[in-house]
């Protein structure tokens, strides 16, 4: 699946962090609407997208994780024995 503008730009902000994590309000601003007022649930929301499309299984995320205090961390992790990224959905 691709990733919309949106989506790629809260990749990127993480991604450039790594391995720290980034406070939701940091998110809003970074990569979030420009012309709406900024409502944290336009991170939650934008999140569980993401990890719909980058986990194996999004309620149980390994690489975009919640971190404590309000923020989300990109974490390095490995590949699954016996998992193609290509096949996987």
């Amino acid at each position: 699946m691709a990733l919309s503008p949106t989506e790629s730009r809260f990749l990127a902000t993480l991604a450039a962090s790594m391995p720290a994590a980034v406070a939701t309000e940091q998110l809003l601003h970074k990569s979030g609407p420009t012309r709406t007022p900024a409502d944290p649930a336009y991170v939650w929301v934008t999140v569980r997208r993401l990890r719909q499309k980058l986990e194996f299984d999004p309620d149980h995320p390994i690489h975009l994780l919640t971190e404590p205090g309000g923020g989300y961390r990109l974490a390095a992790g490995e590949l699954r024995p016996g998992t193609d990224w290509a096949t996987r959905r």
